[in-house]
């Protein structure tokens, strides 16, 4: 119990019960999203990996790959699913098309796309959004509490950093989308 505590508390959340009710409607969404054959699934912001994992318990055939700003949090992820270690790089999202193999493509990315509006660079945000179209089947985006208080709804957000909604999932903040 201790160890899923920290697992929490390392991704951002107060408790255990409160990652898990942002993390069940990703996994049962992405359950619906990935094909049974699995394919290749990047967390743009990953943490320590907890999420991925959780999705690779419930498809076996999936292969994790994050991104993760904090150096010592990719780690950690890398530490979690060992067999994957490879996969998951340290670095801001906004560079993932640098830092992950070229020739790479995702059956699902999952991102925050808030971050994006961090990025003062628009040409590297562009270059970002052009790369994320091109190597990504589908995109599930989130956001938590704080940024739909800061933006008013997942909508504006997703609005501002440059995408369109193909299904949403107000209920749980959770959105399929695509890049205009």
């Amino acid at each position: 119990m201790q160890d899923l505590l920290k697992i929490a508390r390392e991704n951002g959340f107060s408790s255990i019960e409160s990652m898990n009710s942002y993390h069940t409607p990703i996994v049962k969404l992405s359950k619906e999203i990935i094909s049974p054959e699995g394919g290749n699934i990047l967390d743009l912001g990953c943490g320590n990996g907890f999420l991925l994992k959780r999705i690779k318990e419930v498809n076996s055939s999936v292969i994790p790959y994050g991104v993760e700003l904090n150096e010592k949090v990719a780690e950690n992820a890398r530490n979690l699913q060992e067999e994957f270690e490879d996969n998951f790089f340290s670095g801001n999202l906004i560079d993932a098309p640098s830092i992950l193999p070229e020739s790479l493509k995702f059956e699902l990315v999952i991102i925050m796309p808030g971050r994006l509006l961090e990025e003062k660079d628009n040409e590297k945000k562009m270059c970002f959004l052009s790369w994320l179209k091109g190597s990504s089947e589908n995109i599930l985006a989130y956001a938590y509490g704080d940024w739909i208080e800061k933006y008013g709804s997942l909508k504006n957000i997703l609005d501002l950093a440059g995408f369109d909604i193909i299904k949403e999932d107000s209920e749980n903040d959770l959105t399929i989308v695509k890049v205009k």
